[in-house]
């Protein structure tokens, strides 16, 4: 029974995790398409889709999501190489 709070305070940091990391990527694609009606970003970023949403900003917001994550990935890779020798 000792082990059943260990796993629900473990199940509330991942949801809060999860939670934390969703609100950027979902905001983010506004603000870029905020900033190109002003005239401060790419054009393109400015244009809304059939849908109504600012579809290249949003595929922005992700390109620059995955180059942050395997930046991330590649630092932790150096460090652990660079401790090897």
């Amino acid at each position: 029974m000792e082990i059943m709070p260990a796993i629900i305070m473990a199940i509330f940091i991942m949801i809060s995790t999860f939670w934390m990391q969703q609100w950027p990527i979902m905001t983010a694609p506004r603000v870029y398409y905020a900033m190109a009606k002003d005239g401060l970003f790419f054009r393109k970023a400015g244009e809304l889709n059939k849908n109504g949403v600012p579809g290249f900003a949003i595929v922005v917001q992700g390109v620059w999501s995955v180059l942050l994550v395997c930046q991330a990935h590649m630092e932790i890779f150096l460090i652990t190489l660079s401790l090897q020798f």
